[in-house]
């Protein structure tokens, strides 16, 4: 279900895409795109810079990471270790000031997406007006 979950006054996580957001108080926002785990200084950089565009915009600031961790999808083990599991992940991006946070699933349907792909879905969603990734990620042009 597509359903914002109020984890703290303000801060939503919502599970599976935005359809469930679109046309609400959270349509527009500019999302940075990543997994988040550990939410450290280099995640911590690109929230700050996505919260400089929504800012600009006047605009929700999002974070779209995946559930489960696409690791935890290719090496399924009983000892996968995540440094930050989802409701801590939420917590911390909601003291960083994010008004929602995408968790989008990682199953074998996303698996063998192709990079244009996971784009258009992005971009398919109305709720979702800009885009923020590290640089350590290659996307193909989002013609």
């Amino acid at each position: 279900m597509n359903k914002p979950d109020a984890a703290s006054k303000g801060f939503h996580v919502v599970r599976g895409g935005a359809a469930g957001v679109d046309g609400g108080p959270l349509a527009g926002a500019v999302v940075a795109i990543g997994n988040f785990d550990g939410v450290h200084r280099g995640h911590r950089a690109l929230i700050a810079e996505a919260r400089k565009q929504a800012q600009a915009s006047a605009a929700p600031l999002a974070v779209l990471s995946f559930e489960p961790h696409p690791q935890e999808f290719f090496k399924p083990s009983p000892d996968c270790f995540r440094l930050t599991p989802l409701r801590t992940k939420a917590r911390l991006l909601a003291e960083l000031g994010v008004d929602v946070l995408f968790a989008l699933p990682f199953d074998a349907d996303m698996a063998r997406r192709a990079p244009q792909d996971f784009v258009e879905i992005v971009r398919a969603w109305p709720s979702v007006e800009e885009a923020s990734v590290g640089p350590d990620v290659s996307l193909p042009d989002a013609r």
